[in-house]
């Protein structure tokens, strides 16, 4: 990673870090390690701590109300949460994979650029 891209994601997070907490709490993978980000920027522990409560709290709540509501055919919400899951891991690698691309085409034309520019000067 370039430096320049730690600082953007930095600026991002120090921008929208609440709402990526309150909001990460409900999605899997990114429950887990949203805090990594936040402790690198140093969140305040007490504004941590109420957004990951409220974020895990509604996540909770509608699963705890689709399995009271569902009763014994609780294991439906089991299906839509490993497609839910699903659906987040293909978002994620879709992401990277974007990524990968765009990097792998940016240096590549960095590096064409360079070899133009020693070419024309030898």
């Amino acid at each position: 990673m370039k430096l320049s891209e730690v600082e953007s994601a930095e600026a991002w997070f120090v921008k929208h870090g609440k709402k990526a907490i309150f909001f990460g709490r409900m999605l899997p993978i990114f429950r887990s390690l949203i805090s990594i980000p936040a402790g690198i920027e140093r969140m305040n522990l007490v504004t941590f701590t109420l957004l990951t409560a409220a974020g895990s709290a509604i996540w909770n709540a509608a699963f705890i109300a689709a399995g009271y509501l569902l009763g014994e055919n609780w294991h439906i919400v089991e299906t839509y949460a490993d497609i839910l899951k699903y659906v987040v891991i293909a978002g994620v690698l879709a992401g990277l994979a974007v990524w990968i691309v765009f990097r792998i085409r940016t240096t590549r034309q960095k590096q064409s650029a360079d070899e133009s520019e020693f070419q024309s000067v030898a």
